[in-house]
């Protein structure tokens, strides 16, 4: 696969990369809100279901228990919320400082419910910040984010007593037990998720090489071999999407031919007839564009076809061309050779097969003059 043809490989993917990242940034922040507003509810039904038995064992009125237990704990995930908008609506930041700062949102809004209701079994909820970064198929990142969530969720068990009834993890051996176990799990969570990523990356490469095996084998099949632009059957798969295209664009398609050039490998030999073909080809793949597209229709036949290009710069581009191959043959080959060109119009009541035959009936009348360059007509 041509160099330039590889960077557009490469770009194409990772600009599909961009947009499933991108696409999972979105849903992280959702769940980033989902689980506060989530939160909320499950704090509301629980301090129902439960008011009498924290009521029984610390000494609180419905506000007070309200406010420790729902409020608190309600505004400072507010905060992180605060903090995901922000992330999502700043358009400076780069999409791994976006990734980072809504995992820190994740993981604080974890560590607000962790603290606040401190069961061990709870603990499971850092597991959430460091499976969003697992699917962003970066060690870095999930490495990082698996050592903060490890780390607050060590400080919310040595630190932080919010919960009057939190046993410290020194008080007995079964809260150390249960405070080691919860820490290892997430530990070995991060594990799997490392596991995870790298069996992903190497899928996505053994699916890259195959696609990009395959691209360079489509490629080898429509460039000719020889002057290394697009070949007979990419003109043929270009007609194909012509007819097929419902769009209105217009189309000019000019045929050249080289006078006499039978006349260079019989005297010269076809190594030199090859050497001047290759040459026309670089000078054809100069003027390559987006909308100038060279092909080798066979022997010391060309054909270019321009899209969207008015008639007079069509005109102007070929008598340019006729002109460099006559210098060039010249001056590398010391040879006299001058070059026919026939143009025809494509238009929407046609085959493109059609423009083919039409521009073929105007190189023949160019050549029977030689060295000319001449429009199809009705």
């Amino acid at each position: 696969m041509s160099e330039k043809l590889h960077t557009n490989f490469i770009n194409e993917i990772e600009h599909e990369y961009q947009k499933i990242d991108n696409q999972w940034l979105t849903l992280h922040y959702r769940t980033t809100i989902g689980v506060v507003c989530l939160g909320l509810i499950v704090e509301l039904l629980l301090s129902i279901l439960f008011y009498k038995v924290e009521q029984s064992q610390i000494v609180l009125t419905v506000s007070q228990y309200y406010i420790k237990y729902v409020l608190n704990p309600f505004l400072l995930n507010i905060l992180f919320l605060i903090l995901s908008v922000c992330t999502m609506r700043t358009r400076h930041l780069s999409s791994i400082s976006r990734v980072y700062l809504l995992s820190i949102s994740l993981i604080g809004v974890c560590m607000v419910f962790y603290s606040v209701h401190y069961i061990y079994s709870i603990s499971i909820i850092f597991f959430a910040p460091i499976l969003f970064t697992a699917f962003y198929g970066k060690y870095s990142l999930t490495t990082n984010v698996a050592i903060i969530t490890i780390g607050c969720k060590l400080i919310s068990d040595y630190f932080i007593y919010y919960d009057g009834n939190k046993p410290s993890p020194f008080e007995s051996g079964i809260s150390m037990m249960n405070m080691i176990i919860s820490t290892l799990l997430l530990i070995f969570f991060y594990g799997i998720s490392m596991v995870i990523i790298y069996f992903q990356k190497k899928k996505n490469m053994a699916v890259i090489q195959k696609e990009y095996e395959r691209q360079t084998m489509q490629e080898q099949l429509l460039t000719d071999p020889l002057t290394h632009i697009n070949n007979r059957l990419a003109l043929l798969n270009v007609f194909q999407e012509m007819n097929q295209s419902i769009e209105n664009s217009h189309y000019y398609l000019a045929m050249m031919d080289l006078d006499f050039f039978k006349k260079v490998n019989d005297s010269l030999g076809h190594a030199k007839g090859d050497e001047c073909l290759q040459e026309i080809g670089k000078i054809l793949k100069k003027h390559s564009s987006k909308s100038i597209t060279p092909f080798r229709f066979g022997g010391d036949e060309f054909c270019i076809l321009f899209e969207e290009i008015s008639l007079e710069e069509v005109l102007q581009i070929c008598n340019t061309l006729r002109q460099q191959i006559n210098e060039t043959i010249i001056k590398n080959f010391d040879l006299h050779l001058t070059i026919s060109i026939g143009i025809a119009k494509y238009t929407t009541d046609m085959f493109a097969e059609d423009l083919l035959q039409n521009a073929d009936t105007a190189l023949y009348q160019a050549k029977s003059q030689r060295n000319h360059i001449m429009l199809y007509a009705e």
